[in-house]
């Protein structure tokens, strides 16, 4: 006489990911694992990071006698993310007068991040804007005013913040050589 025995798969839950939406903050960040069994499951690919960005984890099953719960054996992944940061963006000064003595001037940009600075004249018959670093030149053209809106653009953890702007008043004296007698 023969009897007919199986034996079937442990099953095993697929753990899973929670807290796994993080905002930047300079540090190391993880998602919270449900508990699981590091015997029966390995756990790879991104469990901490610290940039903005969407991240994978994996789950393995280490054992081929053991199934998850839905009766399958391959990986299961899921996902969690660090959102970008609010941006900021401060400067030095929000107006600059320039003359025939001071014919340019700097504005120092200070801001969060990686995010690139731009700068640009409302009319550049009056004023020009160049821009190095952190440092933002303007110089004058010709007597008149402009405005100068200056930027930073979005990085790898920042938002780009509201753009700021700069007051330019330029007041050159003619040359007494430009005068007609």
């Amino acid at each position: 006489k023969s009897v007919a025995w199986a034996i079937t798969p442990a099953t095993v839950a697929v753990p899973a990911l929670s807290n796994k939406s993080k905002t930047y903050n300079g540090s190391a960040q993880s998602p919270t694992v449900s508990p699981y069994d590091s015997n029966l499951v390995e756990v790879t690919g991104t469990t901490t990071a610290t940039n903005a960005g969407s991240y994978t984890v994996t789950f393995h099953l280490l054992n081929p006698n053991v199934t998850w719960a839905d009766e399958t054996t391959a990986d299961k992944t899921d996902t969690w993310e660090i959102a970008k940061a609010a941006g900021s963006l401060t400067l030095s000064k929000n107006s600059v007068s320039l003359d025939t003595t001071t014919t340019s001037d700097t504005v120092t940009v200070t801001r969060v991040g990686d995010g690139a600075i731009t700068a640009v004249s409302s009319d550049t018959s009056y004023a020009t804007v160049s821009v190095s670093g952190d440092t933002v030149t303007i110089t004058g053209v010709a007597t008149g005013s402009a405005t100068v809106t200056i930027s930073v653009g979005e990085g790898t953890n920042y938002f780009a913040p509201t753009s700021q702007t700069v007051s330019v008043s330029v007041q050159f004296i003619p040359s007494l050589n430009d005068a007609t007698w």
